[in-house]
């Protein structure tokens, strides 16, 4: 452990070297108390290094002192960092039994690094730990975004799986059920064909009866990666306005009154907006085009 003598800053005690008075002839010689050295250069060292590398050169008398901070005592001598020393770097002849002093500064002070030179070591260590630390950076956003490419694809995977799946028992089958509809409800509203209309309303009217029953199952339900929540309940809104509509067609047929055919109309062309609303959400996630409901002719 090194000794701290003679009195410096937080009190400590400094050694004090005792010459030997030594005659020769009729002179007097003031004689050292030790041997001597060239001062190395500890600066930029952490004080428990600089510490080390004078004890083995036989030097263990220290006056630390911080120049930086405001702290009275340096204890722990591995989180303080030495800034200058006294005697200067290649001072010759330093007696081994003098003090050396070692103005610190807390390796916690940002002036520390400014105070030392950039390729001393603890300025080294700092540049080494902050390459680490923006290498382990750099390493957390590349897996975050491999993570992020992984949980894509397995979105998208699962989109195409249920867009595939709406795409072969709902969506396909709808959509042959409104083209005859719509043709139908046109020969309706031009005065024509009222036997065939009728009998194609009821087959769409028990179609999307059978098909507002089967959307309030949960087999038709979106997986939750998708966040298509509000798919299915659009596509049940929409098949209920199709019942509507086609129950409106049919009072229209028997009674040839206009505001039935105007209220099948309305129905009929809100269903329609709903629906491919929803399946734009659905083949849009698995980037596929929409299997959509033909547009509405009033």
């Amino acid at each position: 452990m090194s000794k701290r003598l003679g009195v410096g800053k937080g009190g400590r005690p400094r050694a004090l070297c005792v010459a030997a008075m030594v005659a020769t002839s009729s002179t007097f010689v003031l004689a050292g108390c030790g041997p001597t050295i060239t001062m190395p250069d500890v600066v930029g060292m952490r004080l428990d290094d600089a510490h080390r590398a004078l004890e083995a050169m036989g030097v263990d008398h220290f006056d630390d002192t911080d120049v930086v901070g405001e702290e009275d005592v340096i204890s722990l001598d591995i989180n303080w960092v030495v800034v200058s020393q006294e005697p200067k770097p290649g001072t010759t002849n330093v007696d081994t039994g003098s003090t050396i002093r070692l103005s610190v500064g807390n390796e916690d002070e940002d002036e520390v690094l400014d105070m030392i030179p950039a390729d001393s070591d603890f300025a080294t260590e700092v540049a080494s730990q902050e390459a680490e630390a923006a290498e382990a950076e750099r390493r957390e956003e590349e897996e975050a975004k491999e993570a992020e490419r992984r949980e894509a694809e397995e979105r998208r995977s699962d989109a195409v799986e249920y867009a595939e799946k709406v795409d072969s028992s709902i969506a396909s089958p709808s959509r042959a059920i409104m083209f005859l509809y719509l043709h139908n409800a046109r020969a309706v509203r031009e005065g024509a064909g009222p036997e065939v209309a009728a009998s194609t309303a009821l087959e769409a009217r028990n179609f999307f009866d059978s098909l507002f029953t089967v959307l309030n199952t949960n087999d038709v339900s979106a997986p939750d990666s998708l966040g298509l929540n509000d798919v299915v309940t659009a596509m049940r809104d929409a098949a209920e306005g199709m019942m509507f509509a086609c129950d409106e067609l049919l009072k229209a047929i028997d009674t040839g009154s206009p505001s039935a055919l105007a209220r099948e109309a309305s129905y009929r062309g809100t269903a329609i907006e709903t629906w491919n609303t929803a399946m734009r959400d659905i083949y849009g996630a698995a980037e596929r085009k929409p299997v959509l409901w033909p547009a509405s002719r009033r």
